[in-house]
């Protein structure tokens, strides 16, 4: 819900087929990758649960890009950047 909240007013008019999704943990402490990519989980779902994707299967997303940064205690976040990409058939 809270990412859908986020989202709302940015909804395209119909959720994006095909996207790019760079995905930013800032927090106080690294994560192991496994930790850093399984945080982006319900982020993801909410994407899909709002409309701005269509799946979140690989062939919607593909294999998102993973990030982390270093912020202060306390001040912890996500950023999450999605791009349209042009669908392309096979």
């Amino acid at each position: 819900r809270a990412v859908w909240r986020v989202v709302w007013p940015l909804k395209p008019e119909q959720a994006l087929l095909k996207a790019k999704l760079t995905l930013t943990r800032c927090s106080s402490r690294e994560p192991d990758y496994d930790g850093l990519v399984s945080s982006f989980k319900h982020p993801i779902d909410g994407l899909v649960e709002a409309g701005i994707l269509v799946d979140d299967k690989s062939s919607v997303i593909g294999v998102p890009e993973y990030k982390w940064e270093q912020c202060k205690k306390g001040e912890g976040h996500i950023v999450i950047r999605v791009e349209e990409l042009q669908k392309t058939g096979i």
